[in-house]
């Protein structure tokens, strides 16, 4: 199947050397900017599920393992074990990539997209 160059289909990662491989992370080039998803049977009928487009991708990492924790899963491809390791990671890929993105915003709006998929998917439940 064909596919547009600059997204990368569910499943791949990003070809930078210096972009980390994170579960549930992909890289869009047009948009200049990482998307978290999940592939799970009870979110979007087990089809791929948009968590949302991050400046980092280590916070693109961390909605998928809050999406994974919230649904209840087992999750054994979860990126971060404690909130610390996010943190570390965050620090380390603001400065090389000399960003400095708003936590409180970026919380916020996963916040937000989480809670839309959770609540899709608890009503799928029923």
């Amino acid at each position: 199947k064909a596919r547009a160059s600059d997204e990368l289909e569910f499943g791949d990662e990003p070809r930078n050397e210096t972009t980390p491989s994170w579960n549930g992370v992909y890289f869009i080039k047009e948009k200049k900017k990482y998307v978290a998803k999940i592939q799970q049977k009870r979110t979007n009928g087990g089809k791929p599920c948009h968590l949302g487009s991050y400046m980092l991708a280590s916070d693109a990492a961390l909605a998928h393992d809050e999406a994974l924790r919230l649904l209840k899963t087992s999750y054994p491809k979860i990126n971060f074990a404690t909130d610390q390791d996010h943190e570390n990671a965050r620090a380390v890929e603001s400065s090389r990539r000399k960003l400095d993105v708003d936590f409180d915003a970026v919380r916020k709006y996963m916040s937000s997209t989480l809670s839309h998929i959770i609540s899709k998917a608890r009503a799928s439940d029923e």
